[in-house]
This record gives C-alpha cells, structure tokens and sequence, in this order.
C-alpha cells in the first residue's frame, strides 16, 4: 500500500474545533480535558441525529411509496418464504408459520441492511469527513443509527401481525433488550470491519450481498432448528443466528423465556470483539483519507 503523502489540517482551538495533523506516522491530535470531550459528543450525538433524519427523509419520506414500500416489503418476503416452504416443498409446520417467519425476516432484514451497506457506509460521508473534525466512527454509528431506525418502522407491521394471532406484550418481553443488544454486538463488530475494509474495496458491497443471502438459508429462519441433523447441529449451533431467532420467537409469539446463556455469550464475545475492532479502527482511519 502507498504511504499517503503528508497533510497538515491544523487548526486553532476555536469553540468545539481543535488542532488535529494528518501525518505518515498516523493522527496526531490535541488532548482534550473531560469536559470538554463530553460537550463534543453531545454534538456528535446531535450531529448523528440530523444525519438520521436527512437519510429518512431521502430514503423514505421524500418518495411516493417509500414508508408503504418499507411496511410492505417484509411481509412481501415473508409470504415468498411462505409460499416455497408450504407449497413448493410441502412444508407442514403449526398455524403460525406465517408468523414465524415474518418475525424472523423483520429482525433479519435489520442485520442485512446493515451489513450490506456497511462498505459504502464512509465512502458516502468522503466530502464531509475531509472537511470536518466529525470523527470517522461516528459516521459508522450514524450509518447504525439510520438502519436501526428503518428496522423500528418496519416493527410496526410484525406488531400488527402478533396482535392479530393474538400475541402481545407480556412477562417475556423483559429478556427482549439482552437479545437486541446480542444482535447489536454482533452488527457492530461487523459493521466497523467491513465499513474499514470497504473503504478500500469498492465492491465488497456486492460480495457481502451474496454472503448474507447464503447465512439467511443456513439460519432458523424459515425452518426450526429441529429439522437440522444431529451430527450437523453442533457446527450449526455455532451461528449467533441459530440462537437469536429463535430467541425473538419465544419472546413475541410463545411468551417463554428464550436460552439465556448462548444470548449472552453471543453478548459478551462480540462486545468484546467490537472493543478491539475498534481500536484498530482508530489506528487505520489515517488511512482512508487516501481512498476518499
């Protein structure tokens, strides 16, 4: 790889601006007291906020069938899975397979949305980032922010179909957050490396699209785990998926406590994963600003 050439984007502390030198030997940037560190996110947050609300309003507000388009594509889907499973490959499963599946596609299309897009997620923001002080990973988190926001739209209609079988909120739902945050873990571990290596690989967006699609059909998805063969359980068992579907399935339509331990495991591994990820993240950003 070439050594990026040396850029000095000093400048003076000015309000929330501080110096910051790009250098061959990485970033160099001033020491900020505790403070003054904290107003800073405050504004990143604020920052991350209105980069949410412009993509919504891109996205989805601003077209004509955006916010249908965004309700009506999961169920779309799932009545696809529905169809190839009962139909094609006379699948008879209970009552609620409908159900099961929508459920399984809504908190799926979360993760994928976000994995696929994660190589263009800094590319996008190349202008603003050279331009600014807004620290790269916030871009990452702002790209998060805006995905987990289509996902919460797209929970209304699974809320619609759950109280139309006749499911809702009850005791269980308190076991719901821990099984958020284990997916979370897992799209931000994956998200970070991907948004770093897409930087540098434009079309890792159309690699990560096939790969998504291939883990969506080796996850409990549009079948039960059951159908798995024994001797093929313990390396299926190794995908965080094969405990987080499932777990969303006892939750919202059996109203029963999900495993807990794998949930946590997936949690702390992960969380631990995104730690160091984005420590290393830290250490490369020097280096995007040459493939912006």
């Amino acid at each position: 790889m070439t050594t990026p050439t040396w850029r000095d984007i000093s400048q003076k502390p000015i309000g929330n601006e501080f110096a910051m030198r790009v250098t061959p030997t990485g970033i160099d940037e001033m020491k900020h007291p505790l403070r003054v560190r904290a107003k800073n996110f405050m504004t990143d947050l604020s920052r991350i906020g209105f980069i949410v609300s412009s993509e919504a309003k891109v996205k989805v507000f601003d077209k004509v069938l955006g916010q249908i388009w965004l309700l009506l594509e999961p169920v779309i889907m799932a009545a696809l899975y529905y169809f190839i499973t009962t139909v094609v490959f006379s699948y008879v499963g209970e009552q609620r397979h409908f159900l099961f599946i929508l459920t399984s596609v809504i908190f799926w299309r979360w993760f994928s949305r976000t994995i696929d897009g994660a190589p263009l997620s800094i590319v996008a923001y190349g202008s603003v980032l050279k331009q600014t002080r807004f620290p790269v990973i916030m871009v990452v988190l702002a790209f998060m922010a805006t995905e987990a926001f289509f996902f919460a739209m797209s929970s209304v209609v699974l809320v619609v179909f759950l109280a139309a079988y006749g499911h809702y909120p009850n005791l269980s739902y308190v076991y719901l957050p821990l099984v958020l945050a284990a997916q979370f873990s897992v799209m931000l571990f994956l998200t970070i490396v991907f948004a770093s290596i897409g930087t540098f690989v434009k079309d890792l967006g159309g690699i990560l699209y096939a790969v998504t699609g291939i883990w969506w059909y080796l996850s409990p998805g549009i079948y039960p785990v059951s159908k798995i063969p024994q001797d093929w359980l313990w390396v299926y068992m190794l995908n965080p998926f094969a405990h987080l579907l499932p777990a969303y399935r006892d939750i919202l339509i059996d109203g029963a406590t999900p495993a807990l331990f794998p949930l946590l495991v997936i949690f702390l591994l992960f969380s631990v994963l995104s730690a160091l990820v984005i420590k290393i993240f830290n250490w490369v950003r020097y280096y995007f600003f040459s493939f912006l």
